[in-house]
């Protein structure tokens, strides 16, 4: 563990810890590793084409070697370590607390409240080579946050953050939080894959703890969890967004809806459905038409000749894959079936980290992704956060370093204004910030309104590929 407050520090004094040690070499190289609903860099800078666009080979990450400088701080892990402070101001064992109005149970104010980011900083890793995707997000993502605590020192908040490293294991998470200080941590941060996530989840359940997922948009995680808050829309948010948009330009009989014999995409095939049957504007509300593509296919045999408007409307398709040789396939198999008809690709907003597909299709087969953030390079905050954060770090922000930021600035609030009882009021609470706007309802358990089962960030933007750039169009 190694733990910051947001005490002002002095000119000549202690630093802000960032990354314990690594985060300067490792945020250097610019890496942003792919996973499965993970977020790219910078949707909203303008992107350059690559040199072969239509390469298929697999690149070895850039690596980096450690340097030892005098005075770092030490790594997170064991035994604790902690950053010095000309204040120490430790988390309490027996916290001052302001009693909330007695009928609104369920959450306390607190004169200081400590928070816990638990992430795959994965510290313990070969310490002469450091490229992990997970160590590079969670390290952006720690860095953003300490910026948002700066702001939040300067707004009247008192907090103290301890970070925790996961190793992206559930059992190390599950020893994490059995330790006696997460009997006091008020709002926990993370984690970021799945199972360790269902630990958390678990954990909070009968307690005063309040669990944030900034990453996972998984739904099922967890169930009549009202101490869980999804910041990540699931991913059957996401369909039913770009479905709405589709529809409401196109109508059903245009729309195609191609992937792959996996459990996942044909899981997201319903998601469309569903939600197409629910619109009944714009030519009804029939089942769509569906091309799925099994292992050992051959794509020169597919044939998507059939699937092309033949009146002259739009032909829409929706791919509901992140598998970036597959949509790179099908884009090509567009291409060379639709010979320059009109059309529109749906999609997802990791293709925007795809490396293998050219950026010419995106602009010619109208490529439109849903997306629960966008990052406007032309505002003014975005551009100061940028210098800030380089100021700070010597290393420019990712997508997970505005994250961290947004992250804790908004819960951060909540907690000082509402208390641990906060995900009551969060309806009341929507915001625009520098990813994203915060837009958290609830999801109810069987339809009954009156009792919340978690907590989701409904917000999404669809972004339209346009001149080498992403922007807003809903």
């Amino acid at each position: 563990m190694t733990s910051a407050q947001n005490h002002r520090q002095p000119s000549n004094g202690n630093k802000w810890i960032l990354f314990f040690g690594i985060a300067l070499l490792v945020s250097s190289c610019g890496l942003f590793g792919k996973g499965e609903y993970y977020e790219p860099d910078n949707p909203g800078d303008t992107v350059e084409k690559p040199e072969d666009p239509g390469r298929v080979d697999d690149l070895d990450p850039d690596t980096l070697r450690w340097t030892t400088k005098p005075n770092d701080y030490p790594p997170i892990g064991d035994p604790v370590a902690t950053v010095p402070d000309p204040d120490p101001d430790p988390i309490p064992d027996d916290p001052v607390v302001t009693p909330t109005d007695p009928h609104d149970s369920g959450g306390s104010t607190y004169n200081k409240y400590n928070v816990a980011i638990i992430a795959p900083f994965k510290a313990n890793n070969n310490p002469t080579k450091v490229s992990d995707k997970y160590t590079l997000r969670s390290a952006q993502f720690y860095g953003g946050s300490l910026l948002a605590l700066d702001k939040l020192y300067t707004e009247g908040m008192s907090i103290s953050v301890a970070i925790y490293d996961t190793e992206r294991n559930a059992t190390k998470t599950r020893e994490i939080l059995s330790r006696p200080e997460f009997d006091n941590i008020h709002l926990i941060l993370g984690p970021m894959s799945t199972e360790p996530l269902k630990v958390a989840t678990e954990h909070v359940k009968k307690r005063e703890t309040v669990l944030i997922s900034p990453w996972n948009p998984k739904s099922g995680i967890t169930y009549d969890n009202p101490r869980y808050i999804q910041v990540s829309p699931f991913v059957e948010t996401r369909c039913q967004a770009i479905m709405r948009h589709a529809r409401k330009y196109h109508k059903s009989q245009n729309i195609t809806l191609i992937g792959r014999s996996t459990s996942g995409e044909k899981e997201r095939f319903r998601f469309f459905q569903d939600e197409n049957r629910m619109i009944r504007t714009n030519g009804g509300s029939g089942t769509l038409k569906t091309h799925i593509v099994n292992p050992g296919d051959n794509f020169a045999d597919v044939d998507l000749k059939p699937y092309f408007s033949t009146t002259g409307d739009t032909s829409v398709f929706i791919i509901p894959s992140i598998n970036e040789k597959f949509v790179s396939a099908i884009m090509r198999k567009i291409v060379l079936d639709g010979q320059n008809k009109p059309v529109v690709i749906y999609g997802f907003s990791n293709w925007m980290d795809f490396e293998r597909v050219g950026y010419e299709y995106y602009e010619n087969l109208n490529v439109h992704l849903a997306s629960p953030y966008f990052i406007d390079g032309s505002r003014q905050d975005i551009r100061d956060f940028k210098r800030s954060y380089y100021n700070r770090f010597g290393t420019v922000p990712d997508f997970n370093a505005y994250l961290g930021y947004d992250t804790m600035l908004f819960f951060g609030r909540q907690l000082k204004k509402y208390g641990t009882n906060f995900p009551k009021k969060l309806q009341e609470e929507d915001d625009r910030y520098l990813h994203t706007t915060f837009s958290f309802r609830p999801d109810f358990m069987g339809g009954d309104e009156r009792k919340a089962s978690q907590y989701e960030n409904k917000h999404l933007n669809i972004l339209k590929f346009d001149n080498f750039k992403f922007y807003p169009v809903n």
